[in-house]
């Protein structure tokens, strides 16, 4: 594996930036329920299709709903989308992961400008250092997704396109706030003749506050570096024919404190990430054909109190996919592609390879009635081969009702990690487990949406999803009593008499439960969204999941106050949650909490906007994982300007 990877994205991101000059600022007026049912939805089917004809469970958030909510990191925007619900060990940087239908981040595709972002030696997407910087939509896919997207994509997909083309417009953004928060972060888009292009850079900093909650007299600060950015550069030289380069960049390092948790001095984790993506697309007229290749490199040291760690893990994939119309109201999709997944130790390096081939056909049988069939075969060199398919069906019963129904299933091959991971928590320092077989899952949902009046509708679901071959991180007893991962997992007073091991549990998990959106766009000033989720997770063993709650409510009011005075005001809630104490080792409640947050933004001019937001306004004092901390109320205040 070439891990000094091309700098190049780098390189470009900065020079990309400066080819326009219009004083355009970005829209932040929020969308109505009509247009969003208009809008056009690529990640369901990979055929670009209107969202109220897509079978499949479909959340959306706008660049307006990004800007109007002011939000920095992609987690806090996804956490408002009904079914999804986060975490996080502590401030900026730490540990952070989403659940999606209660599936954690490996069993979740992410994936921005077509490019997958996640690690494939853990399976997991950096969530701790994903930014919102730049985007123009994210699209929410929830249930199983394997057909089109292979493994890791159980739970759902959450794929993110960055704005590029149009109008050209350049913006530039500062901030500051609590724990000396500052950000800086530039962005710009336009055409040049054939060429659209795209760009956008970010800094952020802050001194941060202790991981290990302050609450139980932890004091010291753990602090957050992070830069990066994207780059979208499309060249359509002949009205049939296109190459579109995506590239993206980050890096960055956070303080951290020790599991147990309690403050440590001294630890940290570094990370790096690089990407490319090229297409090339030609187009027909009734048939297109994509050709694609991408690389990701992603490279993590970890600084501890025992030793240090440094993985480095890629991912290059080549692909070719065509969509032919058939007729006015049937389409087919087809496709092949290979992937390379290598991990790496300074000692050490893996690979495994994977090829796939996947068909989907797209329809409207009957006016009125959305249908699509996909099936996909992947053939893996170790595991052999996996068939999955999916099927979604959507009917308009009439101008105020839809049905929609779906049913599929999926797969998730052990990370790389899982199979050959190595800590000195671990039995002879081998926490891997090269007999793991792959997860297979079958995943349901039923939902209705119904519009009773223009500006208004009500969404209503039920989804189940099952998963068998769980593979978890569990304890077995070393063979040599004096193995060091004894003395790793003692605690004072707690001798430890095991040690850790990824291992296949018997039996079925189960993930399921209820999603309940309302949206009501009550005015021509005045946006009201609502969800509620109500979740039941279960292991193979009948004891339920750690740290998703069952019950989570979301409630964001958008509004123009004044004709240059816009504010948001939102609130999360979560109740019924269990994390693991791992000094009593037993599940243990967290307390519920409510958090609100307001936004407002000032038009100074036509070019400059000041912007400010309070986040946990009521000061809650609350944990998403037992024994990490999480900021108390906090400010900022900023502003955006066009030239």
């Amino acid at each position: 594996m070439n891990t000094n990877m091309t700098r190049l994205p780098l390189l470009l991101l900065p020079l990309c930036g400066f080819m326009g000059f219009s004083p355009v600022l970005a829209q932040t007026t929020q969308p109505s329920v009509s247009e969003v049912i208009d809008e056009v939805i690529v990640s369901a089917s990979l055929i670009p299709t209107p969202v109220g004809q897509v079978g499949a469970s479909v959340g959306l958030i706008t660049q307006a709903d990004l800007k109007a909510q002011q939000t920095v990191y992609l987690r806090d925007a996804v956490q408002k989308i009904a079914g999804i619900s986060t975490y996080q060990s502590g401030g900026d940087g730490s540990t952070a992961n989403i659940f999606m239908r209660g599936m954690t981040g490996k069993y979740n595709a992410v994936i921005i400008d077509g490019i997958q972002i996640n690690d494939p030696v853990s399976q997991q997407a950096a969530w701790p250092h994903l930014t919102t910087q730049g985007l123009e939509r994210v699209e929410i896919l929830r249930g199983s997704h394997s057909v089109l997207y292979g493994s890791e994509a159980v739970g759902g997909v959450v794929s993110m396109f960055t704005a590029h083309g149009g109008d050209t417009a350049q913006e530039l953004t500062l901030e500051a706030g609590n724990e000396n928060f500052r950000l800086a972060g530039y962005q710009a888009k336009g055409t040049l003749g054939d060429l659209s292009y795209g760009v956008s850079l970010q800094h952020a900093d802050t001194d941060g506050i202790s991981s290990a909650d302050e609450n139980d007299g932890n004091v010291e600060a753990d602090g957050y570096r992070y830069q990066g950015g994207n780059a979208r550069l499309v060249w359509s030289p002949h009205e049939d024919w296109k190459l579109d380069l995506a590239l993206r960049a980050s890096e960055g390092r956070n303080d951290t404190d020790s599991g147990a948790p309690a403050d440590v001095l001294g630890t940290y984790n570094k990370f790096e990430n690089q990407a490319y993506r090229l297409d090339a697309e030609y187009d027909a007229g009734s048939i297109q054909h994509i050709f694609r290749i991408s690389q990701t490199e992603d490279e993590n040291l970890s600084i501890s109190q025992f030793l240090p760690l440094l993985l480095t893990g890629a991912r290059q994939m080549a692909s070719y996919h065509t969509i032919v119309e058939l007729t006015d109201t049937v389409q087919l999709l087809a496709g092949v592609e290979t992937e390379t997944e290598e991990y790496e130790t300074p000692t050490e390096s893996y690979e495994v390879d994977t090829e796939a081939a996947y068909l989907l056909i797209q329809a409207e049988p009957l006016t009125g009635v959305y249908a699509t069939f996909a099936a996909r075969r992947d053939d893996n060199e170790k595991f052999g081969s996996f068939e999955t398919y999916r099927m979604t069906l959507l009917a308009r019963l009439n101008d105020k009702i839809q049905l929609r129904a779906n049913s599929g299933t999926g797969f998730r091959s052990p990370s790389l990690f899982e199979l050959l991971g190595k800590s000195v928590f671990c039995a002879a320092e081998m926490c891997g487990n090269t007999d793991l077989q792959p997860e297979e899952s079958e995943s349901w949902d039923i939902g209705m949406v119904m519009t009773p009046r223009a500006g208004l509708s009500f969404e209503a679901g039920l989804f189940e999803i099952q998963v068998e071959n769980f593979i978890q991180y569990g304890n077995i007893v070393p063979s040599d009593l004096n193995d060091n991962c004894l003395a790793a997992n003692s605690f004072p007073g707690f001798p430890a008499t095991g040690c850790g091991k990824y291992i296949q549990s018997g039996g079925t998990s189960t993930s399921q439960g209820a999603e309940f959106i309302a949206d009501w766009q009550i005015n021509d000033r005045f946006h009201l969204t609502a969800n509620y989720t109500q979740l039941d997770t279960k292991k193979a063993n009948g004891d339920r999941d750690i740290r998703r709650p069952k019950h989570t409510v979301n409630l964001s009011l958008t509004g123009a106050v004044t004709q240059r005075l816009s504010a948001t005001l939102s609130l999360f809630h979560a109740r019924d949650t269990v994390d693991t104490n791992f000094n009593l080792f037993r599940d243990v409640p967290l307390d519920d909490y409510t958090l609100v947050d307001m936004t407002a933004s000032y038009e100074v001019s036509e070019n400059l906007k000041i912007h400010g937001r309070i986040k946990n306004v009521l000061d809650d004092e609350y944990q998403t994982a037992l024994g990490f901390g999480t900021p108390d109320r906090s400010a900022y205040i900023g502003m955006r300007m066009g030239f």
